[in-house]
């Protein structure tokens, strides 16, 4: 009996230390503030959607959060002091009943000291199911070595106007290792058009609320300042980013901007890494995600990546590079180049596309690369990216023309069958007294002279442009006939002698 009163103290002993040691592993200490929403929604934020707090329906305590959009949102906690090279726990517990809300998951954007992008983290699958009961996600991620402040996002999919709720937010890890007392620049890095987030700072019984930068200022209260970057926003580089689709910011691909439809980056299909661009559309009209670029006139270019298009929702899919005379892609196009082949019906692989090497316009300073998504329909579509690249390529040569060819019709006939001596040559034209004479244009540098005898004819014959093949009659049998047609502005020689009959049609008319 009291060995095994012993072993079930043991083993109680065990299970609640392996609970305690969990916990310090892992961190216990809550990193965000107002996570339970109790007093409204302090500094969260949200980009295009409405967030705002109801205390008719929570998880636990009395109020919860809730979201209402009729497109994707995200709703952001300010950026979090954290350790590098820590373990986090992001979590929440998300209620969603709702159609019209595609999915939610929960990001960690990774900053460093400058607060530059450094990489992401995201719950994968996301959330897509409804339940009448709240669900818990939950995101385990280490901070990479040169972290300083975690960036929690809940980003939301909505397929129409929805609504979803929040509560018991957390983000549990240990706290930096060297607090500082001056904030670091916190603009939000220019590949996120919003505006700019304050930074958290670390929770403890004298923590003032700092007022979220997504939060419209009340009435008669002071204007948040925004702190500047160290990185100033600058115009488009010459050289294309994150074409694997590896990096997000929680918005979307960093790098990547959409005309229409919906761009995020999706682990359900990659060519290569881990992620792809999974590109979107629910409506009819045609789309394109792009980047913009400098380049230099005149330079030769490759735009080339790989889609997969499995979905028959999709009327075709193609790479299209628009040429710009402005640094920034604004204004009319110069000119476009698309991709040898534009892809169409469903295939499970991935295929590639490129323009090939093609010849930016003399004028043109930067240039939009788009991969275009033409719906069959306003069915949801999509179509995956991934290995895109813009790469310098030798310009194409020059085409050059062909030699002019020379017009000769078929060798003319006499009147017994025989083929003339004397090819035809188109000569300008002069009209004197009625008459159409032949003038020479260009005078052959070997013309020979025009000297009346029988030689010199049977030479001047030969020198139009045709070979005689017959042995040249010698004087003591040869026959000179030489017939003058004044009506019909012709001359015929007549050659005869042991070696047959000899045709001549000159001035392009025949005897």
């Amino acid at each position: 009996m009291r060995s095994a009163a012993a072993a079930a103290l043991a083993m109680a002993l065990a299970t609640l230390f392996l609970m305690s040691s969990g916990q310090a592993a892992r961190g216990s200490s809550n990193l965000l503030i107002d996570d339970g929403f109790e007093s409204g929604v302090g500094d969260w934020g949200a980009r295009g959607a409405t967030l705002d707090t109801t205390c008719a329906f929570a998880y636990e305590g009395a109020c919860s959060a809730v979201l209402s959009s009729d497109t994707d949102a995200d709703v952001k906690h300010p950026l979090v002091p954290i350790q590098a090279s820590a373990d986090y726990t992001f979590s929440a517990f998300v209620f969603k009943n709702d159609p019209a809300v595609r999915s939610v998951e929960l990001q960690l954007l990774w900053r460093d000291q400058a607060g530059r992008p450094i990489s992401s983290s995201g719950t994968f699958p996301p959330l897509t199911g409804d339940e009448t009961n709240w669900q818990h996600l939950s995101l385990d991620a280490t901070a990479p070595p040169d972290a300083a402040f975690a960036w929690p996002w809940i980003s939301v999919v909505f397929n129409g106007s929805g609504t979803v709720y929040f509560d018991d937010v957390t983000l549990e890890g240990p706290p930096p290792l060297t607090p500082t007392d001056t904030p670091p620049p916190t603009e939000t890095p220019p590949a996120i058009d919003t505006p700019a987030i304050p930074v958290s700072p670390q929770p403890s019984a004298a923590t003032a609320t700092i007022a979220p930068a997504a939060t419209a200022t009340k009435e008669g209260s002071a204007t948040p300042t925004t702190v500047p970057s160290t990185t100033p926003t600058t115009g488009p580089s010459d050289s294309l980013v994150n074409g694997g689709f590896e990096d997000s910011d929680g918005s979307g691909p960093i790098g990547w901007a959409k005309y229409g439809g919906d761009l995020q980056r999706s682990s359900a299909h990659a060519r290569s890494g881990q992620y792809s661009g999974a590109f979107s559309s629910d409506t009819t009209s045609t789309k394109w995600a792009y980047q913009t670029l400098l380049v230099s006139g005149g330079s030769g270019y490759t735009f080339s990546g790989y889609v997969l298009l499995n979905d028959p929702a999709v009327s075709e899919a193609f790479l299209r590079i628009s040429w710009y005379g402005s640094d920034d892609g604004s204004g009319t196009a110069l000119a476009t180049s698309d991709s040898t082949a534009h892809l169409s019906g469903p295939d499970p692989s991935f295929r590639f596309l490129s323009t090939d090497a093609v010849l930016a316009p003399a004028d043109s300073r930067s240039a939009r690369l788009r991969v275009v998504l033409a719906p069959a329909s306003d069915a949801l579509a999509t179509i995956y990216i991934d290995d895109v690249s813009f790469e310098p390529a030798s310009p194409p040569a020059a085409e050059t023309p062909p030699p002019p060819i020379l017009s000769v019709d078929e060798p003319p006939q006499s009147d017994i069958g025989v083929p003339a001596l004397i090819q035809r040559v188109t000569k300008p034209r002069a009209t004197v007294a009625g008459q159409s004479v032949v003038r020479q244009a260009t005078p052959p540098a070997t013309q020979s002279p025009r000297v009346v005898n029988a030689a010199t004819q049977r030479q001047q014959a030969t020198g139009v442009g045709a070979a005689v093949s017959a042995p040249v009659p010698t004087s003591a049998d040869t026959r000179l006939r030489l017939l003058i047609s004044l009506a019909s502005g012709a001359v015929a020689l007549l050659i005869g002698g042991s070696s047959g009959l000899f045709l001549a049609r000159l001035n392009g008319r025949r005897l």
